[in-house]
């Protein structure tokens, strides 16, 4: 019967180096953001979050969540203003609850220094309400 291989394991098999440590564990935070819609956004309209996350910390997209109200027919982007869908494309918003950037288990992803980060209006017009963002990210 074959073995399957963990990533970790096989990075570890592979490499004869213990596995990246970030990888294997970290802390984790969240960085929590509220964005209010006015009423009067549309597609492509872009909402300024904190300034940047810490370069070189991992974001994760599975553990990373908008949560709020329904906005009907709208879809949202989360990213960078260098790359506007770097963390999250086309989330849906149109249903009321907890709507995670990924269900597919991507990978981490690294934090550029000196991006800022937003939320861009993908699809559809928000009515005015708020939305919470929740970042999840692990510190190097």
């Amino acid at each position: 019967m074959p073995v399957t291989k963990s990533t970790l394991q096989a990075d570890y098999a592979n490499n004869g180096n213990p596995a990246d440590g970030i990888k294997a564990a970290g802390r984790i935070r969240f960085l929590n953001d509220t964005v209010v819609f006015e009423g009067d956004e549309s597609s492509a309209d872009i909402v300024a979050l904190l300034p940047n996350l810490p370069a070189g910390a991992l974001v994760d997209p599975a553990k990373s969540s908008i949560v709020g109200p329904a906005q009907s027919g709208v879809t949202v982007d989360l990213g960078t203003t260098d790359a506007s869908n770097s963390y999250a494309n086309s989330v849906s918003i149109g249903s009321a609850g907890t709507r995670y950037f990924d269900t597919d288990g991507f990978d981490l992803i690294e934090v550029a220094a000196g991006s800022d980060l937003v939320l861009t209006v993908d699809t559809g017009s928000p009515v005015a309400g708020s939305q919470r963002v929740s970042i999840a990210y692990y510190v190097r």
